[in-house]
């Protein structure tokens, strides 16, 4: 809803009258479209380019307003790469056919490198258009919809997840690091208390020897009732976030950071300031994410 000339102008007067010094925005969504033109001949070939934005200007704006530059790419949830190209993707081990989430979106197989190329292209050329920095999302396995059916390249143990999404990571790492770009990942907040994979091969203490940036998505309504005690966690937002990030802070085994999403929708404006404290008392940035883009002056302050 960014996309549009007057939407685009609200976003960054936004930025001019507030604490806002970065903006995120898409490369690639979670269906798989790629939001601006782009000279990947694969993405090109597949039909998953629209031009919804100029990126080019969108940079030149962000540069002259003083924001750092950051874009999100979707990585393995790929509905039109793993359509076009069933040999890269999840196979459903019932049929035989690429693998479906629960909303009908079929996924990459990560332990299938030849799966890691478009995102990888799509992520050196927005470093070399001028993001300063990455940010991977879906960076991980299926976990949504019939996983006793996936199928992959490599064995689907705890120990092959990590070390893939890893490794995919640490390609990231060696190849946009000396182009200037800082490398991020979007991680499920669950893993940072957990001590596994939670089946999605995101391990925070192995990706913080590899990346800059970790943000875990701690959204409290994707917490069930019972945890930390709380009937409904959704009511307790700084309880959920702080226990988070405490548990979180010292599985952090090399030098990266981390800068967690907050939600916007389900909490009010006071609730959304206290939890950007929580994040700030212990040092740390933090990022804001509404599903409808709309983002105003009463949880970003001057």
């Amino acid at each position: 809803k960014t996309a549009s000339p007057a939407a685009w102008k609200n976003i960054l007067a936004l930025a001019a009258r507030s604490e806002v010094n970065a903006l995120v925005l898409d490369t690639r969504n979670e269906d798989g479209i790629i939001f601006h033109k782009t000279n990947v001949e694969l993405a090109n070939e597949i039909g998953a380019v629209r031009d919804f934005y100029d990126v080019e200007r969108a940079l030149a704006d962000m540069d002259a307003a003083g924001l750092y530059k950051i874009t999100r790419i979707v990585t393995f949830q790929d509905n039109p790469l793993a359509k076009a190209r069933p040999d890269l993707a999840v196979i459903d081990n019932t049929t035989g056919q690429p693998w479906k989430n629960n909303k009908g979106l079929r996924w990459l197989d990560p332990t299938n490198r030849d799966s890691w190329k478009l995102a990888l292209d799509l992520a050196e050329e927005a470093c070399e258009l001028g993001f300063d920095e990455i940010q991977f999302d879906y960076v991980r396995f299926p976990s949504d919809g019939n996983i006793k059916t996936l199928s992959f390249k490599e064995p689907y143990t705890e120990e092959v997840r990590v070390a893939t999404i890893t490794a995919f990571l640490q390609e990231a790492h060696d190849l946009l690091n000396p182009l200037g770009c800082a490398v991020a990942a979007d991680i499920f907040a669950i893993t940072l208390e957990s001590g596994w994979d939670e089946g999605i091969g995101q391990s925070p203490a192995e990706l913080s020897n590899v990346i800059d940036v970790l943000s875990p998505m701690i959204y409290t309504y994707t917490y069930g009732p019972g945890w930390k005690g709380f009937d409904n966690p959704n009511n307790y937002p700084v309880e959920i976030v702080s226990a988070a990030l405490d548990a979180g802070i010292p599985k952090l085994e090399g030098t990266s950071i981390y800068r967690p999403w907050i939600q916007t929708w389900q909490l009010n404006a006071g609730e959304i300031v206290a939890v950007q404290n929580v994040a700030e008392k212990r040092d740390l940035g933090w990022m804001i994410w509404s599903a409808n883009s709309i983002y105003d002056d009463s949880f970003l302050l001057p």
